[in-house]
């Protein structure tokens, strides 16, 4: 799993590989859930919110994906219909007023004659003869 090297005194000094961690002569793989930067650590370190790591010996933890959020650890879940994140979130918040997110990745605005309110995942047409309090003309 890990390696040994001898220093310039002949010494055997044992290293972890990334992933990896060295503690009480043994060499343990990182858990999902945290990451283990190098190979001098005696310990590996939580994936703090905004980050995930799935996978068991992962050297760092991952960026939250846009769509998803990421609350540390391995806890990785999907925002909600009318609700979006960009990466490296801990939490999606609602489409605001005046956009439409088609889905949780994206935030577009809604063209002139048009509104929306908040967590809407589509643009309403203004009815004619009325006025649209969310007009987004310049």
């Amino acid at each position: 799993m890990g390696y040994r090297c001898l220093d310039k005194l002949g010494t055997v000094v044992l290293y972890a590989k990334p992933g990896q961690y060295y503690q009480s002569n043994v060499y343990t793989e990182c858990p999902a859930g945290s990451g283990c930067p190098s190979p001098y650590s005696e310990d590996s370190y939580t994936c703090p919110a905004g980050t995930y790591s799935s996978v068991v010996g992962q050297k760092d933890c991952t960026i939250c994906p846009s769509g998803f959020y990421c609350t540390g650890g391995t806890n990785v879940a999907a925002c909600a219909t009318g609700q979006v994140s960009f990466g490296g979130a801990d939490a999606c918040f609602d489409c605001p007023e005046h956009y439409h997110c088609p889905d949780s990745k994206h935030m577009e605005i809604c063209p002139p004659m048009f509104y929306s309110d908040a967590g809407d995942t589509e643009c309403t047409l203004c009815e004619d003869g009325k006025e649209c309090s969310y007009n987004n003309a310049a």
